[in-house]
């Protein structure tokens, strides 16, 4: 802080007008008033008085390195300490950012807005734990929305609180007081001119005062009780190592992320050696991998305190930017001079057809679930039923399930596919034509079943016979006696768990509750004797 500013605060934190000061100091209120207005710089006597006056040393008063927090007098209470931080904060931002190179000025802008989005993601975690409270307030039998509310508006204060001094500590900590204002102005000029040959004349004068003032017992009140600074520092601590930790956390998506897009570009590039060449696609695993390092790094650096140079964190985003830009023209390009055919590839897989027959009577059914069956009229088979499977051999397994079902022989077509490898060589090989084929329906498979017509009315018969004896026996169920005793033993146990979990609520409760207490086991052993009654 400059002398000029410092000078200032002092006086006022002295409830000393200009006149007084100038009273003391016996010069004119002129003279007081250029001294804080930065157009003069006093003599060394005078700056010798002032530290009297203050009762601080003479490098506190005259080195501008030294903080206004850390030259405060003993009668600063805590309150006014919080706002002289406030007013401190607001400012040396004006004089930082007044007197900043615009690059930096631009970077430091960016850093902030940065960091301001960090700490609204922190709010996530957050939002769990508020939902955890409306979650156990929904639950609780009275009060409920009372403790909702309490909870949330408690989870949003600290929320809020943490934020706010986070946001100010960092912003003061990595900012404000690495911040050193090296240019001069003009005006300034003369004022260090007079300063340099005032400190020159009176060199001899300074090393007897700094002299005396180490044989004295030293006061040094930037060490005294300051509530302000000290709460302020340590929510700023508490807040900013929440914050690290989230980010820690943070870094899992993205990692995985990074090292599923290297084996990503892996694969592509390991392609190209096959001749299938999807340049777009690489040029955007890039892109996706740049970002992905430099939001990494950054949060690392932020992490561990890390220096990070922001130059090349932002040509290599821009070059990302470019990146996806290129390679997304790039992908549009290749995907549409590749052709899309809805049929299967001709390969070495053929389709291979399975005939099965079965002996027609009243109780053969026949159950399709994935597929509809084609159906085809044969007059010349009278007492069989033929079933026809077309299918890819190779690539899948079929088998006709029999199953004895409420009196039927219900027969239902099992599939189970297989994986070849050299399905990848196929779909390799046309991706190197720029085709793609729909290889899903190397796992269809057509169901044919060949019939007389006298013969697919009594099928059709059969099924409608064995949907009713499903549906009877199922609704003979429901509609049974023990179906009933079963759900009547249900809301018996629940009623059972219900007053087991009251009984063991009244006995934590004082002893007045005894009669009550005695009143539900009596009822609870009703129940258990029922439920009994009703086994037997």
């Amino acid at each position: 802080m400059k002398f000029s500013e410092k000078l200032q605060k002092l006086r006022k934190d002295n409830n000393l007008s200009q006149e007084q000061l100038a009273d003391k100091l016996d010069v004119s209120r002129q003279s007081v008033s250029k001294w804080e207005s930065g157009q003069t710089y006093p003599e060394m006597d005078k700056l010798l008085t002032m530290c009297k006056i203050f009762n601080i040393t003479l490098d506190d008063l005259t080195n501008d390195e030294i903080k206004y927090n850390d030259v405060r007098t003993k009668n600063t209470n805590a309150l006014s300490n919080l706002i002289d931080d406030l007013v401190y904060i607001i400012d040396k931002s004006f004089s930082m950012f007044r007197n900043m190179p615009s690059k930096i000025r631009g970077k430091v802008i960016g850093e902030l807005i940065v960091l301001f989005i960090i700490l609204l993601l922190f709010r996530i975690p957050f939002a769990y734990i508020e939902s955890l409270g409306y979650t156990l307030g929904y639950n609780l039998p009275r009060g409920g929305t009372t403790f909702t509310s309490l909870w949330s508006f408690i989870i949003n204060t600290i929320y809020l609180v943490l934020f706010i001094f986070t946001y100010l500590y960092i912003y003061k900590t990595h900012y404000l007081d690495k911040y050193k204002e090296t240019k001069i102005s003009q005006d300034d000029e003369p004022i260090n001119k007079t300063l340099n040959t005032t400190i020159a004349e009176t060199q001899e004068n300074i090393e007897v005062k700094v002299s005396q003032e180490k044989d004295k017992p030293k006061e040094k009140y930037r060490k005294s009780s300051n509530f302000g600074e000290t709460l302020f520092t340590a929510l700023g601590k508490v807040s900013s190592l929440c914050i690290k930790g989230f980010l820690a956390f943070l870094l899992i998506p993205f990692i995985i992320t990074l090292i599923s897009l290297f084996l990503c570009g892996t694969i592509m590039f390991g392609l190209i050696f096959k001749g299938i060449i999807y340049f777009g696609i690489i040029l955007l695993i890039i892109a996706g991998a740049i970002i992905n390092v430099i939001l990494v790094k950054a949060i690392i650096s932020f992490i561990f305190n890390l220096k990070v140079n922001a130059r090349i964190l932002l040509i290599l985003f821009l070059t990302s930017l470019g990146l996806v830009g290129i390679g997304s023209g790039i992908t549009v390009i290749e995907f549409a001079s590749t052709e899309f055919i809805d049929e299967a590839p001709n390969s070495k897989y053929e389709l291979t057809t399975k005939t099965f027959e079965y002996q027609i009577d009243d109780k053969l059914v026949f159950r399709t679930y994935y597929q509809e069956p084609k159906i085809k009229i044969d007059e010349n088979l009278q007492d069989t039923v033929k079933i026809e499977v077309t299918y890819y051999e190779d690539l899948m397994k079929i088998q006709p399930f029999e199953n004895n079902d409420y009196n039927f022989n219900s027969i239902e077509i099992w599939t189970n596919t297989m994986w070849d490898k050299k399905i990848i060589e196929l779909i390799l090989d046309n991706l190197k034509e720029k085709k793609i084929y729909n290889y899903e329906q190397f796992y269809d498979y057509e169901i044919t079943i060949y019939t007389s017509t006298n013969n697919l009315e009594r099928l059709k018969n059969n099924y409608a016979n064995y949907e009713k004896a499903i549906n009877e026996t199922t609704e003979y169920y429901y509609n049974s006696e023990v179906a009933k005793l079963e759900t009547e033993i249900d809301n018996l146990n629940s009623k059972i768990y219900s007053l087991e979990n009251k009984i063991e609520e009244l006995n934590n409760n004082n002893e007045i509750l005894k009669d009550e207490n005695n009143e539900l086991k009596e009822k609870l052993q009703e129940y258990k004797n029922n439920i009994q009654n009703l086994l037997d």
